[in-house]
């Protein structure tokens, strides 16, 4: 690549939006009743990932998984759901995670 081509934006989430978001994300999971299993059996997305953006340390979330979390919580818009974050991430064009088949759960501990 030269000097002169333009590199992808990859969008950086300031530390506050990072931890607004994340309070955000745990406290409509907890109102739900949902643990971070449901949450990544609905959404796709990992558990780890998950968790990472629940505690404000993931500073350029993807939009995909953004996108299934609005849908999963039933926000109008990405704007409304994720405020300065949304501002980030150009949305048109783009869906969520294809959902991943839930996993059966064998009763062994």
């Amino acid at each position: 690549m030269s000097s002169l081509e333009a590199t992808p934006h990859k969008p950086t989430i300031p530390f506050h939006a990072r931890e607004i978001l994340g309070t955000r994300l745990r406290a409509l999971r907890d109102a739900k009743g949902l643990r971070l299993e449901d949450v990544r059996d609905q959404t796709g997305a990992s558990i780890g990932e998950l968790s990472e953006l629940e505690r404000g340390q993931v500073e350029d979330p993807r939009l995909a998984v953004l996108l299934a979390l609005r849908e999963l919580y039933e926000a109008p818009s990405l704007e409304s759901f994720f405020g300065e974050v949304a501002v980030a991430y150009p949305t048109e064009g783009i869906s969520a995670l294809p959902k991943k088949p839930k996993r059966e759960r064998t009763g062994k501990v």
